[in-house]
């Protein structure tokens, strides 16, 4: 690769290793047969200010430094400047991943918090910027929100991860924080008996809850059963020729037979066919106690082939009419 003085120095772009970019960059300024003030100058032109705010340690103006002890600053700040931009650009973006505990959250959170904030005079933005992202991004919500009353509300990333580690911690842990030279091995012992009282009551609470799932779920089945084999269920279909439910009408295996309808299911009577209507009742009574008066006519004695009306015994009228006429010509 040749340079020549038309063309723009190399910028240094995020993510760029600042010691590869140095071997480029000298490359460059000797193509050009640039001194020490000229490359200075590039280099600072050819740097954003994030690196210039790392590279400026004491001094006021930066143009009045050596390029070598800007370039021993860089190289010993290397992980300042961009990249950190990227790691603090993460850091607030991080959330707890899927499958990761909080353990492992709280140690990436910690370690991307020294990578972008490496100056002691962060310390403060550092504390805070750990402190909301773990409040954040931590999947346990309930926990996430008794953190700050538990802590008092001080804000300290130290004290709530220490409160989130606790949290998780199985008693398995508890017992291997014990010094294995411990000469008092009643201390031991102890542990081991609180937590097998733990978890004898953990399990009989469990066991509880399974006795209690299970007898819920024997009777739902039990109702199942009833509903399923009970005789009438609300909304099915029923035949309006046998009144049986299960098929429609039109396929009814009883269409044209006589009795499907004063039958219902079962065998038993239908309504219909066991009670009569009032109205039918007492036609019939008055048909039976009240006799018609030609029927008494004929029943009272001594009266013999009396007509019962004399209009339904004599003859028709136009009959009578002739007959009239006839008597008035003879006569």
């Amino acid at each position: 690769m040749s340079f020549n003085l038309m063309m723009q120095p190399p910028t240094l772009r995020p993510g760029d290793d600042l010691a590869q970019y140095f071997i480029v960059f000298e490359y460059y300024c000797s193509s050009v047969k640039a001194s020490d003030q000229v490359k200075r100058h590039l280099l600072l032109s050819a740097i954003n200010n994030n690196l210039k705010w790392a590279l400026q340690d004491k001094d006021c103006n930066l143009y009045e430094v050596e390029y070598e002890v800007l370039k021993e600053r860089a190289l010993r700040h290397k992980d300042s400047g961009q990249h950190a931009e990227r790691r603090r650009d993460e850091l607030i973006g991080r959330v707890q991943l899927p499958g990761e505990s909080s353990r492992e959250f709280v140690y990436a959170l910690r370690a991307l918090g020294d990578i972008a904030y490496r100056n002691g005079s962060d310390a403060a933005l550092r504390n805070e910027m750990l402190y909301v992202t773990l409040l954040r991004g931590l999947h346990d919500r309930r926990l996430a929100n008794s953190i700050p009353s538990l802590i008092k509300y001080s804000r300290d990333f130290a004290s709530a991860a220490q409160m989130v580690i606790d949290h998780t911690s199985s008693p398995v842990i508890e017992v291997a924080a014990v010094e294995s030279n411990t000469p008092d091995m009643g201390l031991i012992l102890k542990k081991l008996e609180a937590m097998e009282i733990r978890t004898l009551q953990r399990t009989d609470e469990l066991t509880r809850n399974i006795s209690a799932m299970e007898a819920e779920i024997s009777t739902l089945k039990r109702t199942n059963e009833q509903l399923r084999y009970s005789p009438v269920h609300s909304g099915e279909r029923r035949c309006f020729e046998c009144n049986r439910p299960g098929h429609f009408k039109r396929e009814c295996p009883f269409l044209g037979t006589t009795g499907a309808k004063a039958r219902g299911p079962k065998g038993q009577r239908s309504m219909t066919s066991c009670i009569s209507r009032h109205a039918d009742l007492t036609r019939s009574k008055r048909q039976r106690t009240i006799p018609s008066r030609a029927r008494k006519q004929q029943i009272q004695p001594g009266v013999v082939n009396k007509p019962v009306n004399s209009r339904s015994s004599s003859a028709p009228a136009p009959a009578r009419f002739v007959s009239l006429l006839k008597q008035m010509f003879t006569s």
